[in-house]
């Protein structure tokens, strides 16, 4: 997924220490502990695979991947996908809605948000904090949101069962929305979701019938169908994530209790993000016409 010259890129702009203190005393370099990581999040390689590649002990190769996790997934790089906000400032969300206004004709929309879920291997405790009755599975979940250039915003994560809107609630996006867009006189811009976001600041979803015995106008039911086919960017920007780096789709290697489950999938998406800006876009930064920032530009 990257070459050798976009590694020491990607380590420098994350600024991965060559000194940082891994568990039990373990050594690595930041190029061995990058390196390690991309192999497995890559692909499901067993721990086995990964010691004949690197000549390194099961325990090491085990504390050093998930140490690296840790570092992506948490803390400075978790709150950068959150919520950039050197990236989303009222200018680029103006340049992002005229990009949409551009492909669709729809103005006012900056950006997609929508949930996904991430299934995990059944916990061995609280079994039932986890489960979600419409996957039928065990999972976590997680919010995100997709503009043209490409780029995903994530939160995340909460529980399986939890429902789309109570992620909006807890997420805080809307706060810092209306900081951006509240006591100025500036055009007010919007997110668009399916109807569970309906009554969030800042969202638009899709026209819904006041009444049983009242129809959608001809004008609304075509907006519903021209904005239903732009919403479906955000699955592709998951999609992208699940395609680059399946070890978050490998069930049996997401055990809570067990592993940094919640941070692989933000890993993953940083990853992503990362691998959208070297390559210029993705397939949604060219429906939309709008290229990504440079790596450096973005962390």
């Amino acid at each position: 997924r990257f070459t050798r010259e976009e590694i020491f890129r990607i380590i420098s702009a994350l600024r991965i220490p060559d000194d940082y203190k891994w568990r039990n005393k373990y050594r690595a370099t930041a190029e061995e502990a990058l390196c390690l990581f991309l192999y497995r999040m890559s692909h499901p390689h067993r721990l086995k695979d990964c010691m004949k590649l690197f000549g390194k002990s099961r325990s090491w190769c085990s504390f050093v991947f998930n140490d690296m996790a840790l570092l992506l997934g948490t803390g400075h790089w978790k709150e950068h996908l959150h919520w950039d906000s050197k990236r989303l400032t009222y200018d680029r969300l103006h340049k992002y809605s005229s990009a949409i206004k551009n492909a669709c004709g729809v103005n006012g929309i900056w950006g997609f948000v929508d949930g996904t879920h991430r299934g995990i291997g059944r916990p061995v405790a609280n079994q039932e904090d986890h489960y979600a009755g419409a996957k039928k599975e065990h999972g976590i979940r997680y919010q995100g949101i997709v503009t043209p250039d490409g780029l995903i915003s994530l939160c995340g994560p909460w529980q399986g069962p939890t429902g789309d809107w109570k992620m909006w609630q807890e997420s805080g996006i809307e706060e810092r929305l209306r900081s951006l867009f509240e006591g100025n006189q500036r055009e007010r811009l919007y997110l668009y979701g399916d109807p569970a976001y309906y009554p969030g600041y800042g969202i638009m979803g899709p026209f819904r019938p006041e009444g049983r015995r009242v129809a959608l106008t001809p004008e609304q039911e075509a907006a519903n169908i021209v904005m239903s086919g732009q919403r479906i960017v955000v699955e592709w920007g998951f999609g992208l994530v699940s395609k680059y780096w399946t070890f978050t789709a490998f069930k049996r290697a997401n055990r809570l209790g067990l592993s940094p489950v919640g941070a692989y999938y933000t890993c993953a998406t940083l990853l992503t993000n990362i691998l959208t800006c070297l390559r210029r876009g993705n397939q949604i930064s060219d429906k939309y016409e709008l290229e990504p920032p440079t790596l450096e530009e973005y962390l």
